[in-house]
C-alpha cells in the first residue's frame, strides 16, 4: 500500500467471500483502537465496496494527523490476520 493510503483493494481469493475487515492507525507509540478515537485517532467510515465476485475495494477516513500508517486486517473465525500495512508518510 502507498504511504498514508486511505483505500485498499482486496483479492477475496486470499480471505474468502464472507469476511469482516478492521483497520487501525499506527505510529511509534503503538496502534489506535478500532472503535473510538485516541492517539493516534482511529480511522472511521470503513466501507467495503464489491468490485467483482473475487475482489472488494476498502476505503476509510483518516482522522489522525500523527499516524505513520494504517494496518488493514480481516477476520477468520475468532482470529484477525493482517493483509497490508501502509508505509510512513513522506
Amino acid at each position: 500500500m502507498a504511504a498514508n493510503a486511505t483505500s485498499f483493494n482486496v483479492d477475496l481469493s486470499s480471505v474468502g467471500p464472507t469476511t469482516t475487515f478492521r483497520i487501525t492507525a499506527q505510529n511509534s507509540a503503538g496502534n489506535s483502537d478500532y472503535d473510538y478515537a485516541q492517539n493516534p485517532a482511529a480511522p472511521s467510515g470503513l466501507a467495503a465496496i464489491p468490485l467483482s465476485t473475487s475482489s472488494v475495494f476498502l476505503a476509510w477516513d483518516n482522522n489522525a494527523s500523527n499516524q505513520s500508517g494504517f494496518r488493514v486486517q480481516y477476520q477468520n473465525g475468532d482470529d484477525w490476520f493482517t493483509l497490508a500495512n501502509t508505509g510512513a508518510a513522506t
